[in-house]
């Protein structure tokens, strides 16, 4: 089984018409191949939801069958077997002797693996891919690196499709760091309009199988030993990070779903903890830029994430309980138009040369030497932090009490604690940071009730505005009774 290291960009037309006029890619000669394939999954998406893809596809002349697992944002390990058909056109079977040793996450959950060759009488052909490809294979400051542009389709037998135009940078020698700064270049020499596609081909032709595309997926824990260095956990941390944030990016360039800035906010700020721990012991300018690149991803997300909770938490729970009233009606109307601009608004942010090169970078600091980090015992620097941040919410709880303003720092602190100890956990602080974790989740519930009226209000205010004052005034006295009802 081989390792493949790889990054996709997502091409708008204009875009891939332009890639052949790349400076890095004058004086290579470019490959020219049509490429089928059909890719293979049981009737439950066994392989759809363990992020694996199994495919056969015809290669030079021949046949190959390849299953492809994802290690992590860039790396799958990739097991391939040429097949014996009959002809260039006829399909050949799979084979059952080239999944042997190879196994999946068990989709029930848990750690427990399912042998791949115990699902082979159930898998069935569910989507092809048809791809016109131009490769160019560049060496450049030491390394080699392949360019495949790829236009095509994903196509169901029932007729439904969805376009492939993308990017593929594969690395054939050298190091990872060299192919996230050729990301780089090529980000900043297209300018806007490139964007970094965390979804194999498999991914994004399962999602149209089952008509859904699962694009956020809940960040995993680092899982590392108390051995390790901190300098391993951070660059998994970054890496957890690139590939969480572009998912969420899709999920909100593609859909309307409100749980797609939700977790883009959740992500950014996630981020924002671990880098907010190490950044003492880091000098680089590069990483105070990511640290603000976070906090800025996480702003940009703010206004359509307050409208959504306020549609969907308070507005929306208001309409069930007065069905027939028409300015909470007129309200809600009001919002939904108000979500549309913000959500627009969202979506050319995270289009932008800035969201993209920032995703890249975090990749490309991911691969970097981190001198001050590596000889620093991880558990040693969880247990600092941990008892940092759980100081700092007993400092606020004090002076909880005496004006919103303390009560919201609470609600930050508390938050800080739930971010940190999601990735301090895999630091060897296990069942603690578990624990903590829990705590702070409650009481940031608790005290989110009391944040929703602080944020809700004013928005609602600035909404209703033109409205004349007898509605107006009747739907913000119904949500701040709402409000008052919900904090008890």
């Amino acid at each position: 089984m081989t390792v493949e290291t790889e990054i996709c960009l997502h091409l708008p037309d204009a875009c891939a018409a332009r890639l052949s006029a790349w400076p890095l890619l004058n004086g290579h000669p470019s490959r020219r191949q049509q490429l089928r394939a059909i890719y293979f999954d049981t009737p439950q998406g066994h392989l759809c939801r363990a992020g694996a893809g199994l495919r056969v596809r015809r290669e030079s002349g021949a046949w190959v069958q390849t299953l492809k697992l994802a290690l992590s944002t860039t790396d799958r390990s990739e097991l391939n077997q040429t097949l014996a058909s009959r002809s260039a056109s006829a399909v050949p079977m799979l084979s059952e002797a080239g999944l042997a040793g190879a196994y999946i996450l068990d989709p029930r959950g848990g750690r427990a693996k399912l042998a791949l060759t115990t699902l082979f009488p159930s898998l069935a052909p569910v989507f092809e891919t048809r791809v016109r490809r131009r490769s160019w294979l560049v060496s450049h400051q030491g390394s080699v690196v392949e360019v495949s542009l790829d236009l095509g389709e994903v196509c169901l037998s029932d007729g439904r499709s969805r376009d492939v135009s993308e990017c593929e940078l594969e690395l054939k020698e050298g190091q990872p760091a060299a192919l996230w700064q050729f990301a780089l270049d090529l980000l900043s020499w297209m300018g806007e309009g490139p964007l970094l596609e965390p979804r194999s081909k498999a991914e994004r032709g399962y999602g149209l199988v089952w008509a859904q595309d699962p694009s956020v997926v809940p960040p995993q824990s680092s899982n590392m030993k108390d051995s390790e260095s901190l300098a391993a956990a951070l660059r998994l941390a970054l890496s957890q990070a690139s590939s969480d944030l572009s998912r969420s990016i899709w999920m909100v360039l593609e859909s309307e779903d409100a749980e797609g800035p939700h977790q883009l906010r959740v992500a950014a700020r996630r981020l924002r903890s671990v880098l907010k721990m190490v950044l003492p012991s880091l000098s680089s300018s590069d990483w105070q830029q990511l640290a603000l690149d976070a906090k800025w991803i996480a702003g940009v997300a703010g206004p359509l994430r307050d409208r959504d909770v306020v549609a969907l938490d308070i507005l929306e729970p208001l309409m069930v309980k007065l069905p027939s009233d028409q300015d909470l009606a007129m309200a809600l109307a009001l919002l939904a138009d108000e979500r549309d601009r913000c959500r627009v608004d969202l979506r050319a942010q995270l289009k932008s040369v800035r969201a993209q090169a920032f995703l890249a970078r975090l990749g490309l600091q991911a691969c970097a030497s981190l001198p001050a980090l590596e000889e620093a015992d991880a558990r040693s620097f969880a247990q600092m932090q941990l008892k940092r941040l759980v100081r700092r919410v007993r400092q606020r709880k004090l002076l909880a009490d005496q004006s919103p303003e303390y009560r919201h720092e609470l609600r930050l602190a508390y938050k800080a604690l739930r971010y940190a100890s999601s990735w301090l956990e895999g630091l060897g602080m296990g069942s603690e940071a578990r624990r903590q974790q829990r705590k702070a989740a409650r009481a940031q519930k608790t005290l989110g009730d009391s944040q929703d009226a602080v944020m809700a209000l004013p928005v609602l205010q600035a909404l209703l505005r033109s409205v004349p004052p007898g509605q107006s005034g009747r739907v913000l006295g119904l949500v701040q009774g709402w409000l008052l009802a919900k904090q008890g």
